[in-house]
């Protein structure tokens, strides 16, 4: 038999407000069959009941005492979360952000906007966002005119509702609207615009697999109206939709003159309906300040005007060529630094070797070469425009190169290593697409050589291939197994990369996968992406069935909200790379 007593006190706050000693006897008379199976006679029944009255008393007296003891730390909690709101609202007060002069503070809202890319139309983002934070704030940034010069425009078609409860809403008109609203805000700042047409994007769907026809309107867009009133502020402007006949007639009307800050023009494709004018020489781009130009289309509505010898970038993507005299214009491009060149097959009658013949690029420091059929998807043969001796004497008089872009469709395993060598001093290097079988005939369709990488990985004896690499991206992987891909990262970062004098060490390497994850090589590679290593892998996400995508301002974006990959989609996923990215 057991003989206990609790005692219980209750103290609030400085001063006694309870006091009660309960002490119950836990004494029983039924000792001998409690916590049994024993079922109790009827007497012990009710002398149970008549025992158990007084402990359910304090039973009850208990809880009404917690509830209010409940009551109790509620208020004082209330209490302790009014005075900490009331000390935290002078306290901020006294935060050094707040006495942050305006200018500095301008300059750490400038730090905000992306890093690589211009800034969406959204509120989740650049000043929009700023703006949101608080009033003063909001008036910073409206009177910072460089947060509102840098536009990723997504156009958007003018019968796209937001949100179809609301009829006919156009959203072409707000867009417009809000486009003025940043033209204004911007003051005098020089634009950085790039232009994308919205469209239903549906997966897996090539965007540039054919050249849209130009729209035929009457009027020139009222988006592109608002940005021809602004042309003397474009420094950095890039037409990437298919513009109508009007829009295409109002650029060719505009002069050097109505551009004089223009640094970097960039145009898309289009086409002319037979029988069209095909004096589509863009006045504009004649404007001395003028250092780059990226064009893609036909070669016959290349610009004319430019000044070639003040070019430091060109990206050409040709889509047909001709016999008059093809890129004999390269001879003049003698400040050119980077060099991007797409050209889909031979003309009649054009040798490649006399085509650079007489070129001489004293400055160029990095090229890209996509010379063959691009996304075609029957009836491709191995091109013939740049063969394999064609570009073993372009490499080989260029073998001061660093950076180099270059596509390895068309070409075997073997046949890359053997141009790597050609550029002993290569650091970045960007690989497009994947090799083909040596027992395969080139063909878009067919397999992918996904051993590419065997030949980089460093290997005791073995010759080391591009010893200067620091910067590798691969685009449109089918065939890459993830495990290789962690071998060859692993072989040229540290540790192992120490074992070979003269190598540098990896920095970083991204990569474009048409398939979906099997490895978490991130994940294995923790301790190189510790020590500063950059790792960026893209995966394709199981996606089911097409689907049509919703207009978002975000499109194309790290942060498309319908983008199909995993981590960020992939900046100009379609489009071979433009030399800018190997500044």
């Amino acid at each position: 038999m057991r003989n206990l007593s609790d005692s219980i006190t209750i103290e609030t706050g400085p001063h006694l407000l309870l006091s009660t000693s309960i002490v119950l006897g836990m004494e029983t008379p039924f000792q001998e069959i409690i916590n049994t199976n024993i079922v109790p006679s009827e007497e012990q029944c009710d002398n149970i009941r008549v025992f158990l009255a007084r402990p359910c008393s304090i039973l009850a007296k208990l809880d009404v005492e917690i509830e209010r003891i409940r009551e109790l730390l509620d208020t004082t909690v209330q209490k302790r979360d009014e005075l900490d709101q009331f000390i935290a609202s002078h306290t901020a007060l006294l935060s050094p952000m707040r006495r942050i002069p305006d200018d500095i503070l301008q300059l750490i809202f400038l730090e905000t906007l992306p890093e690589h890319r211009n800034t969406a139309l959204d509120a989740r983002e650049g000043p929009l966002l700023l703006a949101s934070v608080c009033h003063h704030w909001r008036v910073l940034a409206f009177s910072t005119p460089q947060l509102w010069s840098r536009m990723h425009l997504i156009v958007p078609l003018a019968s796209t509702a937001v949100n179809p409860a609301i009829e006919k809403l156009d959203l072409k008109a707000a867009f417009v609207s809000e486009l003025q609203c940043w033209l204004e805000r911007g003051a005098i700042v020089p634009l950085n615009i790039d232009t994308h047409k919205y469209h239903e994007r549906i997966l897996f769907v090539h965007p540039d697999e054919v050249i849209a026809p130009v729209i035929a309107e009457n009027a020139t867009s009222s988006y592109l109206s608002a940005l021809l009133a602004v042309s003397n502020r474009w420094r950095n402007v890039r037409f990437s939709c298919h513009l109508s006949l009007a829009d295409i007639e109002a650029l060719l009307k505009l002069t050097a003159n109505d551009v004089p800050q223009l640094e970097h023009f960039e145009l898309s494709s289009f086409s002319v309906p037979s029988g069209g004018n095909r004096d589509l020489q863009l006045k504009l781009l004649s404007t001395p300040s003028l250092r780059s130009i990226a064009f893609y289309g036909l070669f016959a509505d290349i610009p004319r005007t430019v000044q070639w010898q003040n070019l430091v970038e060109l990206h050409l993507q040709l889509d047909h060529l001709f016999d008059d005299g093809p890129l004999s214009f390269l001879s003049q491009c003698t400040s050119l630094e980077r060099l991007s060149i797409v050209l889909p097959s031979t003309p009649t009658g054009m040798h490649p070797q006399s085509t650079f013949e007489d070129v001489v690029l004293p400055s160029l420091t990095a090229l890209v070469l996509c010379l063959g059929p691009h996304w075609q998807a029957n009836g491709i043969t191995r091109p013939n425009l740049f063969d394999d001796d064609t570009i073993t004497a372009l490499l080989g008089a260029m073998g001061h190169i660093k950076c180099l872009s270059i596509p390895t469709l068309a070409l075997t395993s073997d046949e890359v290593v053997a141009f790597l060598r050609m550029v002993p001093l290569l650091e970045r290097l960007r690989l497009v697409e994947e090799p083909t079988p040596d027992d395969q005939e080139y063909a878009y369709e067919h397999h992918r050589d996904g051993r590419l990488l065997r030949h980089l990985i460093l290997l005791r004896g073995s010759e080391v291939i591009c010893p200067l690499l620091q910067h590798l991206e691969w685009t449109s992987i089918n065939a890459l197994s993830d495990d290789l891909l962690l071998q060859f990262i692993r072989s040229r970062t540290l540790p192992l990369v120490a074992s070979y004098p003269g190598t540098a060490q990896l920095a970083s390497f991204s990569a474009h996968f048409n398939r979906e994850q099997l490895l978490d090589v991130s994940d294995q590679l923790a301790d190189a992406i510790s020590r500063g290593f950059q790792l960026d892998l893209t995966y394709l996400l199981s996606s089911g069935p097409p689907r049509s995508l919703k207009y978002s301002p975000l499109q194309g974006t790290e942060h498309d909200p319908e983008a199909i990959w995993i981590s960020a989609q992939p900046r100009e996923r379609f489009r071979p790379l433009a030399p800018s990215k190997y500044r």
